[in-house]
């Protein structure tokens, strides 16, 4: 059974159409897509829930949505930023807005950073973790520079990413800690040399570890931040108090199959048992996470018109308007990226108690002929008209849009419904600028965004 919000979203959304101009809207082969406020604020508070210590700080991986109404929304609910490129640097401070330096909340990881992103991070306080040995020699460089000139935020605080390998995951192309990884420095291979350089660089108070994203275990997670967390002890015992923030990243896999979400109490409850560490009350360090996806996936649906059902050899086919320029990861890695597809009809109701099933493929409107979204996939029969709607596609899919075929930007779209007994932290007012909006009962739809072809590689700003 679906979520509530998203039949009633819908509805809103069907509404709100005749409110576009013409070649905007669902009709004109627009997509849309739709993120719930609340389950986005729920996400947000469970993390806290888990991990309630006072030296945990919560950041949103930004590459998982980097829209930046939606980040103040995560702003708004105490939760901080982690970067991995100047771009996302960028839509972090301005989520912050003005809040002096306005970096405590925020962590740079980009694995490959300019010597000006580098100060950029350092002026304004950003928490940085370096890559690999030459990343932190130019660190040391810059931090000298600023701090001669009296530019160097304080306290600065630099970190450096170690790769723990504890070997491969489920996802190949996710796991980032086999022993080849692209991403920091082998905790085993190198273990030597990253003690040396804790002992060159007395400044150097972070250490960073981020396994992978999908397609991890429990098991596997946990050990990386075991392996990660005995090094950081085992430098403090050689210099008492040196490492003073640890970033155990994110990573917990996303439940693709229905609409439960992986359990992150039982994540920080297997964590604890593993890690007793990070838990305690006099834990040495500021503990920092990382959850991008996790957060995002859930509280977001993708939206498409039917315009044919066609039939190929023995395979019926549904074409409408969202394929690889938008589910890019679910079109070229269809096994890996499995998301499940509902059918509407044309006013907005759930076509799945309708009985009879029938075997498609769902597929888009791009001229390759890979670009299908689901394979042989049983659905309510279909007709022009109707709409698909994918599910767990609030975060990742959006922000990796291609403009392959040089088709429109989606419209994007936010569902709020506020209850009178709403916890006293969530009735803050949520910083959207609404170009449309429609109060209902039940809640409102506020329109984001809905830019034409021509700035939609301004889309960010």
């Amino acid at each position: 059974m679906l979520s509530p919000w998203k039949a009633r979203a819908l509805g809103a959304l069907l509404q709100q159409q005749a409110t576009l101009e013409a070649g905007h809207r669902l009709v004109d082969g627009r997509v849309a897509i739709l993120w719930s406020l609340p389950a986005l604020r729920t996400a947000f508070a469970a993390v806290r829930a888990a991990f309630s210590g006072g030296h945990f700080v919560h950041t949103m991986a930004i590459k998982a949505n980097p829209y930046l109404p939606l980040l103040r929304v995560a702003d708004a609910a105490g939760v901080g930023f982690e970067c991995a490129s100047k771009g996302e640097l960028l839509q972090a401070l301005a989520a912050v807005g003005d809040r002096g330096r306005g970096g405590e909340r925020i962590v740079f990881d980009s694995p490959v950073k300019t010597r000006a992103e580098i100060e950029l991070a350092l002026r304004r306080g950003v928490k940085l973790n370096a890559d690999n040995f030459q990343e932190l020699a130019v660190v040391a460089q810059v931090r000298g520079d600023l701090s001669l000139d009296g530019d160097l935020a304080s306290p600065a605080v630099v970190g450096l990413r170690v790769n723990p390998e504890i070997g491969l995951g489920t996802n190949a192309h996710l796991s980032t800690a086999t022993s080849h990884s692209k991403f920091g420095v082998g905790l085993v291979q190198y273990r030597q040399e990253i003690l040396d350089v804790y002992a060159k660089y007395d400044w150097l108070n972070m250490m960073h570890v981020h396994a992978g994203s999908q397609g991890l275990s429990f098991e596997q997670m946990a050990q990386g931040i075991r392996r990660t967390t005995d090094l950081a002890l085992a430098i403090n015992k050689q210099r008492p108090g040196q490492i003073r923030f640890l970033d155990i990243g994110g990573g917990l896999a996303v439940d693709f199959t229905s609409e439960h979400n992986t359990d992150m109490q039982a994540w920080a409850g297997h964590l604890q048992h593993v890690v007793p560490e990070i838990f305690a009350p006099d834990c040495p360090f500021q503990v920092l996470t990382e959850f991008g996806r996790w957060y995002f996936s859930k509280a977001g649906v993708i939206v498409s018109r039917v315009e044919y059902i066609k039939k190929a050899g023995d395979h019926n086919i549904i074409l409408q308007h969202a394929g690889a320029d938008l589910l890019v990861r679910t079109v070229y890695h269809p096994d890996k990226w499995v998301l499940r597809v509902s059918v509407f009809d044309s006013e907005g109701r759930d076509r799945s108690g309708d009985g009879e099933q029938l075997v498609y493929d769902v597929a888009g409107p791009c001229c390759f002929a890979g670009d299908i979204i689901a394979h042989q996939r049983e659905l309510p029969r279909t007709h022009p008209g109707d709409f698909v709607m994918v599910h767990d596609t609030g975060g990742y899919y959006h922000s990796s849009w291609s403009y392959y075929n040089s088709r429109d930007f989606p419209q994007l779209w936010a569902w709020d419904e506020r209850e009178a007994a709403a916890p006293q932290d969530q009735q803050q007012e949520q910083p959207l600028q609404h170009e449309a909006k429609e109060s209902r009962a039940s809640g409102s739809l506020s329109l984001l965004k809905s830019p034409a072809t021509e700035d939609t590689l301004a889309f960010y700003r």
